[in-house]
């Protein structure tokens, strides 16, 4: 008796291997091994997921081993993808996006990828049989997202942590053909073993162009300050605004910063959380700024903090002069800084949760009424750009400040009536029998009370008395 079966239907896969899970790649897209891989790849894809196993030796040098996804594209065009996972096979293994002129193993090409590590690398061959050149790079840890868009003769490579919020890592040109192949890349740099990696949120856009440059939404704007050396950029999302700046410092009679800000007016107030800064150098800077104007010589004060932690305050007076550093603190990022303005004054002041906050210094400015308040990132490197992160960025007026802690000549004091009733009565002091004869809420005035009245020292003392309204609470901060 012969058995009976039902019939079975199977798909091949092109250049062997054992084939991973799910199906075969779907049209338009193609897959196969370039050039000498040592082990036979594969490909498949199942629910939105592309899982590409790859051998060769690299993708270097003047010929190139890897396993290739992709398919024909035409003129301009885009690819996305994120690189959602890459086998550790060797420190230079390689998961990413490729732009190819033909299948050969020397064929010219743009890549962008991801190694284990975290490092993005982009190169180019820009001819056949010619030798790979490193472009640039970035670090951006697995998860990944990267983009390659080609518009004209220029490809330009992005990288990003959301698929949102995109950074440059650079551009070049190339004499490419117009028709060419597109897609994701991976190699082992091990001819012995398969890299298996894993590719998400894949797609492919003919005919697009480049995206417009990160921005800031009105009534923010976003400029590079003096001479920066590598033109900085600036981003919102969800709140976070991502600022990367360039430049050899805020210092001396002339600055060099990316610069986030507005026009503001009058008595006006800035508080941003620095939930991040990248450490480019000891003396990169982070924070929030009142500036007369956007010219490198700018009359400004700044409050920022550096990757150590160390705040600093500092002021240049008038345009072109020299920048004074005023008081420091120590505030460890993630750093809250508010900067208030109210009149000529201004103060600074630091904070590890945004709700009690110390007083780094106040100075007074001659800056106009009409200026520009926002963020500031200097890398303290001409040709780097440092990278920061700012959130609960909030722009106002000031509220009204708690008194600050006394000192040997600031005696402060205010007299506060909490059901807002009338206060009554006058300051008396004993060496000043012709005080005034109204009780004044006062301002810290260096020490002097009611405008004329100097206080020698904490041992002073000055007596309130006023009428007291039935069953009215009344308080008295000596401070």
């Amino acid at each position: 008796m012969v058995a009976s079966s039902s019939l079975q239907t199977f798909t091949t896969m092109s250049g062997g291997g054992n084939p991973p899970p799910g199906g075969p790649v779907p049209s338009p897209w193609q897959t196969q091994d370039v050039g000498s891989v040592g082990t036979a790849g594969n490909a498949s894809y199942s629910n939105g997921v592309f899982t590409v196993s790859g051998a060769g030796a690299d993708v270097w040098g003047s010929a190139d081993g890897f396993r290739y996804v992709y398919q024909g594209v035409n003129g301009d065009n885009e690819i996305i993808a994120r690189v959602s996972s890459v086998q550790n096979t060797n420190t230079y293994a390689k998961a990413g996006v490729m732009l190819r002129e033909s299948l050969s193993a020397g064929a010219a090409h743009v890549i962008l990828d991801v190694r284990p590590d975290g490092t993005v690398e982009f190169m180019t061959r820009t001819s056949a049989g010619g030798a790979t050149s490193y472009l640039g790079g970035a670090t951006q840890a697995v998860p990944a997202w990267l983009k390659l868009s080609r518009s004209g003769n220029t490809v330009t490579a992005y990288v990003s942590s959301n698929g949102s919020t995109w950074t440059t890592v650079g551009s070049t040109s190339t004499a490419m053909a117009s028709s060419a192949n597109l897609g994701l890349l991976v190699s082992s740099h091990n001819t012995g073993a398969l890299n298996t990696s894993t590719f998400d949120n894949v797609s492919v856009n003919a005919g697009s162009t480049p995206p417009p440059p990160p921005g800031v939404p009105l009534p923010w704007t976003s400029a590079d300050v003096g001479s920066t050396g590598i033109a900085g950029s600036a981003s919102v999302a969800n709140g976070t605004f991502t600022v990367s700046g360039a430049g050899a410092d805020v210092w001396g009679n002339a600055d060099a910063f990316q610069y986030v800000s507005q026009p503001t007016s009058g008595d006006t107030q800035i508080v941003a959380r620095v939930a991040a800064i990248q450490n480019t150098n000891t003396y990169a800077k982070a924070g929030v700024m009142l500036r007369e104007s956007t010219s490198a010589g700018a009359a400004h004060v700044i409050l920022d903090v550096r990757p150590d932690g160390s705040i600093e305050f500092m002021t240049r007076s008038s345009a072109g002069g020299a920048t004074s550093y005023l008081a420091g603190a120590s505030q460890p990022v993630p750093a809250w800084l508010r900067l208030s303005r109210t009149g000529s004054t201004v103060t600074a002041s630091v904070s590890a949760n945004g709700s009690t906050w110390t007083t780094v210094g106040s100075v007074t400015t001659s800056i106009p009424a009409s200026a520009r308040i926002g963020l500031v990132v200097t890398s303290h490197e001409v040709n780097t750009l440092n990278t920061s992160t700012f959130d609960n960025v909030a722009v106002g007026t000031p509220s009204n400040p708690p008194p600050p802690t006394p000192t040997a000549t600031n005696v402060v004091i205010y007299a506060n009536d909490i059901a807002a009733a009338s206060l009554h009565g006058g300051w008396t002091k004993a060496s000043d029998p012709t005080s005034p004869s109204s009780v004044k809420l006062v301002t810290p005035d260096n020490g002097v009370a009611n405008a004329n009245n100097p206080l020698a020292s904490p041992t002073d003392y000055v007596d309130v008395s006023f009428n007291a309204d039935a069953n009215v609470q009344y308080s008295i901060w000596l401070r």
